[in-house]
């Protein structure tokens, strides 16, 4: 298990003030301590899963206490030696750019500012270095963030079991009914896409799993009960890609209690619990099941239907339809302003409409910044992915290094870079580890 940031004596001395003092008056005790811009993290990491709309107000406060409280002069040394920092902010002024010289300004700068987190939490993390994330801020962060994801859950469950209980009580039942299909997917997430959704709870279970603060915080039991919640809301939302991360998450684990701690016993008990909850989630909604078997039917043939419109049909279409205008723009892409309208024309052209009705994008970060960018911007891309990934190995942070690994194989799959949902996500927690593994171990500079 991670070791990093362990406070033992901090913790206990916290549960028993919980106990004596009562839950809020321990927790705004505990905060007094921490600076203003730390106490901002926190509010952050609990509107990410439920409350998307209220992030950029609480990344605002986050930018006033960073300012005043920070140091420019350090924010400057950090981004002059760090390659993590460079390729970040290098990678959002390609869109910037393209932006600047776009004919129409205001569509593509409102599309920049889908990305504006990429630019915005670089250079925060980096004024508020010398402050220092403690293990105890990663602690309280991490808490924060699981208690918003649960709380987001709780909501999808409420209004899965309203709609449902509406259908039955004022609707025939026929062969239009959703029935039982209000608790999967889209119509179960109802304030992102599931596919993001579901990396939020996996990064959840990384830290029920691996970060012994909080397993300490919450105790053993509450870490059971918490991830198998966890564990069924990433069934509900049906992110086959999500699934499969959940999967190696429980393999992850399994492998360290078996090889590295020999408890077999707890390990025979995790795979257990993900299988018991993989099988009722099935029985209830076999539909889930079906989703496998028509993305392993789309891989099995080979070949591409051009009027296909199940997900994995679909993004092998735009997979195509994408490598195609990489081709005919192979340097600087097509531009930020004209990427819709170039993969709306480039799905007629070649008779996808399935992809064509949706207007889909390309369905893969990688694919899609070829396509907006060039090879120049999937370049620096790689490179921002690669350093983050360095810097992870490097620092031993296991959490972390699961985390980047989860999102890079999400990015395959989805244009996670291209929602305001999947940006603040993604750019808060790399940068959160990266600034918190920064004062734990020398990092490399470039």
């Amino acid at each position: 298990m991670d070791k990093i940031g362990r406070t033992d004596s901090n913790l206990s001395s916290l549960v028993i003030g919980l106990r004596k003092r009562g839950l809020a008056s321990t927790i705004r005790n505990r905060l007094t301590g921490i600076n203003p811009p730390a106490q901002t993290l926190f509010l952050i990491a609990f509107l990410l899963p439920f409350a998307p709309k209220l992030v950029p107000y609480a990344v605002g406060i986050f930018f006033i206490t960073s300012i005043i409280s920070g140091s420019g002069k350090a924010a400057l040394n950090a981004i002059k030696e760090n390659i993590v920092l460079q390729s970040g902010l290098f990678f959002f002024l390609i869109f910037f750019f393209s932006a600047l010289f776009a004919q129409n300004k205001g569509y593509a700068f409102a599309l920049v500012s889908t990305k504006l987190g990429l630019l915005i939490f670089p250079i925060l993390f980096a004024l508020i270095l010398p402050k220092k994330i403690t293990p105890k801020i990663i602690c309280i962060t991490a808490l924060f963030f699981i208690a918003g994801s649960m709380w987001g859950l709780i909501e999808c469950f409420a209004i899965g079991i309203y709609n449902y209980v509406h259908e039955i009580a004022n609707t025939v039942i026929d062969e239009n009914s959703v029935g039982i299909m209000h608790f999967l997917g889209a119509r179960f997430s109802f304030n992102m896409h599931p596919s993001y959704f579901t990396l939020y709870l996996d990064l959840c279970l990384l830290f029920l799993f691996l970060n012994e603060d909080v397993q300490h915080w919450l105790g053993k039991k509450i870490v059971f009960i918490v991830s198998g919640i966890f564990t069924l809301g990433v069934f509900l939302l049906a992110s086959k890609a999500g699934i499969l991360c959940t999967l190696l998450i429980y393999a992850y684990l399994a492998y360290n209690l078996v090889v590295r701690e020999r408890k077999w016993k707890q390990a025979s008990l995790l795979v257990l619990a993900f299988c018991s909850i993989f099988i009722v989630v099935l029985l209830a909604a076999p539909a889930l099941g079906k989703r496998f078997t028509e993305m392993s039917n789309s891989l099995a043939e080979g070949k591409l239907n051009s009027d296909s419109e199940k997900s994995s049909g679909l993004r092998m279409l735009v997979w195509h339809a994408s490598l195609e205008l990489i081709e005919e723009n192979p340097v600087l892409g097509v531009g930020i302003e004209h990427t819709h309208d170039a993969q709306v024309r480039k799905y007629v052209q070649l008779g996808y409409e399935g992809a064509e009705k949706y207007e889909l994008n390309s369905h893969n970060q990688f694919l899609q910044t070829a396509v907006m960018a060039g090879l120049v911007g999937l370049f620096v891309l790689l490179i921002w992915l690669g350093s983050v990934i360095r810097h992870f190995f490097f620092t031993k942070n296991n959490v972390a290094i699961l985390f980047i690994l989860l999102v890079a194989f999400n990015l395959q799959v989805e244009a996670m870079l291209e929602a305001q949902t999947g940006v603040l996500f993604i750019a808060f927690w790399v940068y959160f580890f990266w600034a918190s593994t920064k004062q734990i171990n020398a990092v490399e500079s470039v």
